[in-house]
């Protein structure tokens, strides 16, 4: 996603290097560091909010990166009201992203509801008639720019960011 210029971009090719840890070494008890988040939004009559919880994780006692910019450790409640359609949550990790900016500055939430298991099939069909593919959320948690508290974009389904 390019927020900037307001455009999608796929990319054709990604690697990434995984590692297997131990879950006994990933407890989420103290030491770690956890803080609980929200994100609202409203435009017109579509409404956004999430509560999930961010921080770090300790691998054998240790943060294995520099504790500055925290992920996201659990989704507690989506919601979004449509209108012409009503209320929808979301409890899938597959269909919301969250997506920290330079240090959790702004935070940007991703929702793709054709990911969600068992999504309504009414609601899919609102979707493509509307030509929505999903919605960017975005908030900017630290008063960086004082006139973005929070914006709604809708991904449409030929790959634009369009105002709702």
């Amino acid at each position: 996603f390019d927020l900037f210029r307001n455009r999608v971009t796929w990319t054709k090719e990604e690697s990434v290097s995984l590692a297997d840890i131990d879950p006994a070494d990933t407890d989420l008890k103290p030491p770690h560091i956890t803080w609980k988040r929200k994100v609202r939004a409203r435009e017109g009559d579509l409404a956004f909010s999430s509560d999930f919880a961010i921080g770090t994780y300790k691998i054998r006692g240790e943060t294995p990166w520099i504790l500055k910019t925290l992920v996201l450790q659990a989704w507690e409640d989506t919601q979004m009201s449509l209108p012409a359609y009503g209320p929808v949550a979301f409890e899938s990790t597959l269909s919301q992203t969250y997506w920290p900016f330079h240090h959790n500055f702004v935070e940007t939430i991703v929702i793709e509801p054709g990911l969600e298991p068992g999504v309504d099939p009414a609601l899919m069909e609102y979707l493509e008639s509307n030509n929505i593919r999903g919605w960017i959320i975005s908030q900017d948690s630290a008063n960086v720019n004082p006139s973005l508290t929070s914006e709604i974009k809708v991904w449409t389904l030929d790959d634009r960011l369009a105002a709702p």
